[in-house]
């Protein structure tokens, strides 16, 4: 089977608006892939992870990281096979920060950190990979954080994407826009401290009053 056409039929189904129609033809497409091509593992990776993507993009999770899952599992066998091979490496890559952006979204953030550290060392064992490809990974494992109202380690991954981003597009505004966020999150830490501290104290009312409504207004923002 010619995999370009089989994209093509995948495309075509996923037209259609209903979700769980789209997944269960798709999957059809992919088994019939599957029996035609056993060995192809990088084609069925990639039938895979397209429909981990409708899937993720019509808000089914579960079965995305299903999908994701199966991904991973087949970019594994290839990395086993050809161990040193750039495209394999980056291909297994791509597949951990699918299923990693699925457990995000899921509120899984151990084992949506987990695989998005383990994107990032991938990487650095390859020369020449875009920085685009770190920033990302620095700019998710942010997120993941921000998810963890961890504030201090989501500036450090934010910060390292930004210093890694050039030029003043749609990826170094993304960045800006997460390190604000983790701003916010440390200084209403900071705030919620100095309240207890204030009312530690007895005589310091007001101070804790403003702490306490400017922590407030920030909790609203994220």
């Amino acid at each position: 089977m010619d995999i370009k056409e089989v994209i093509a039929q995948v495309d075509k189904i996923c037209e259609s608006p209903d979700g769980e129609k789209v997944a269960a033809e798709v999957r059809e497409v992919i088994k019939s892939y599957e029996d035609a091509e056993p060995m192809d593992y990088m084609g069925q990776c990639f039938l895979y992870n397209e429909l981990g993507s409708v899937l993720r993009h019509r808000g089914l999770e579960d079965l995305g990281v299903t999908a994701f899952s199966k991904g991973l599992e087949l970019a594994k066998k290839l990395s086993e096979n050809a161990p040193d091979d750039k495209n394999v490496k980056l291909n297994l890559a791509t597949c951990m920060n699918n299923l990693a952006g699925s457990y995000r979204l899921k509120n899984e953030p151990v084992k949506a950190l987990e695989l998005f550290d383990s994107a990032l060392a991938l990487y650095s064992e390859m020369d020449d990979v875009p920085d685009n490809m770190y920033a990302s990974g620095y700019n998710n494992m942010g997120l993941v954080f921000l998810q963890m109202k961890d504030g201090e380690d989501a500036k450090q991954c934010l910060e390292t994407s930004m210093s890694i981003v050039e030029g003043e597009g749609y990826a170094k505004a993304t960045s800006l826009m997460n390190l604000a966020l983790a701003y916010i999150l440390s200084a209403e830490k900071l705030l919620d401290d100095a309240k207890v501290l204030f009312d530690e104290d007895g005589e310091c009312d007001n101070l804790a009053e403003n702490c306490k409504r400017i922590s407030d207004h920030l909790k609203k923002i994220i």
